[in-house]
């Protein structure tokens, strides 16, 4: 990927007064190798064992070429050329047993990962490494008296590495004024959630929720007083909790029209270390998100399906920052023919143009904002059609690989 960058500085009169032109150019190659050995087993006729093996290793490769930029501005110390080369292997072993008896099911789990990971680059003094051990207990106990009642209560704990990107070690501009910057020495994230609920006839369910994370991956962004720069910085935050209320329905209103209303009410504080100072900043408040999503089958035959999907978030908690409110609005349709042998479909996402991200930071000697609109208005036709014998059903299947949602 190559990036240039051509700026010009005027005073008042419109006159030239500097320039700063810069030229990035970057690559990244991305190897992912992944082995899993699994065995299930019956155990009477209402239990079942489950244990497995896993083997995921990732070498990488970055490199970057940088050129042209002012050297004079304070706080400028961009990887003019470099080269970084990033591995991880991870080793994991799980049990898991699931049972059922009476009107009660209980399942539990233990996974145990050993990582070791090694960053090297070439012009650094020695290299990054790090090994570590993690245990991840899991449990869940549902009770079901009768068609119309259920409850249930459930446990885990998850790991959540890094995404590769973020631990190239560059400076990279982005203007004059913003550079993103890699970290090698970002730690791992560390997952606890409990949850408690109760379903009435299948259809509402409300539930009270608590997690408590360490060491989430983020981009936060701090204003560089001295250097009138804004850094993109990929840091650990010390701790996220959050604790609130999940309500959702999921209903046949009548028999052509489904909805799905979902609601959250919840308390968020991120706890991070100040940029400047090191000190401990708490940065917390209560939010709410709604999502709406009706289904209409229309016609004689029913055909035509309709969707129409809404979602709303009230001022959250983000890092060191505070987004302000957006929504989405998302419009699709789909008409079959031919016996459902064919289809055409058509959509529209965030019809309002409203999933723009803004941002404010302020805290200590931060007082900055940023705004990110992404490209999520999105017009869509589709036409599909069946050849061959439709009724066929192939044995294929699948299993997600988690290194992939890193890259």
């Amino acid at each position: 990927m190559a990036k240039i960058s051509k700026t010009d500085f005027l005073d008042s009169n419109g006159t030239v007064t500097g320039e700063n032109d810069f030229t990035t150019r970057s690559m990244q190659r991305i190897d992912l190798y992944n082995v899993q050995f699994d065995y299930i087993t019956p155990i009477g006729k209402s239990s079942r064992f489950e244990t497995g093996l896993r083997y995921a290793g990732i070498d990488s490769e970055s490199s970057i070429t940088q050129q042209g930029f002012d050297r004079t501005q304070p706080g400028i110390d961009p990887t003019e050329a470099g080269i970084f080369k990033y591995d991880e292997s991870i080793y994991a072993a799980y049990v898991s047993m699931d049972s059922k008896w009476d009107k009660w099911r209980f399942k539990s789990g233990l996974r145990a990962e050993y990582t070791e990971t090694l960053g090297d680059l070439d012009i650094a003094l020695e290299p990054s490494e790090n090994n570590y051990l993690e245990v991840f207990p899991s449990f869940s106990l549902d009770y079901t008296p009768s068609k119309k009642h259920q409850y249930n209560l459930y446990y885990y704990r998850r790991i959540e590495r890094p995404r590769y990107n973020s631990i190239n070690p560059f400076q990279i501009f982005q203007s004059n004024n913003s550079v993103i910057e890699g970290n090698p020495n970002l730690l791992p994230a560390t997952r606890n959630y409990i949850a408690a609920g109760y379903t009435f006839d299948r259809t509402y369910t409300l539930e009270f929720f608590y997690k408590n994370q360490k060491n989430q991956n983020q981009e936060l962004v701090f204003q560089d007083n001295e250097s009138n720069l804004l850094r993109f910085l990929n840091r650990n935050l010390i701790q996220d909790i959050s604790y609130g209320i999940d309500i959702w329905v999921n209903k046949d209103i009548t028999n052509f029209w489904y909805t799905y209303i979902f609601f959250a009410g919840y308390y968020r504080e991120d706890q991070f270390s100040d940029f400047d100072s090191g000190q401990l900043v708490e940065n917390g408040r209560w939010s709410w998100f709604a999502r709406a999503n009706n289904s209409f089958s229309l016609l004689k035959d029913k055909s035509l399906a309709v969707d129409v999907d809404f979602i709303y978030y009230s001022p959250i908690v983000d890092g060191n920052a505070v987004r302000r409110s957006w929504n989405k609005l998302d419009l699709s349709l789909r008409k079959t023919l031919w016996n459902k042998k064919a289809s055409i479909s058509m959509g529209v996402a965030d019809v309002f143009k409203q999933a723009n991200l803004f941002e404010s930071r302020n805290f200590l000697n931060q007082n900055n904002t940023s705004s990110f609109r992404p490209e999520n208005r999105l017009f869509t036709f589709g036409f599909r059609y069946k050849f061959g014998n439709t009724k066929i059903r192939d044995n294929k299947k699948s299993k997600r690989v988690d290194e992939r949602n890193r890259i």
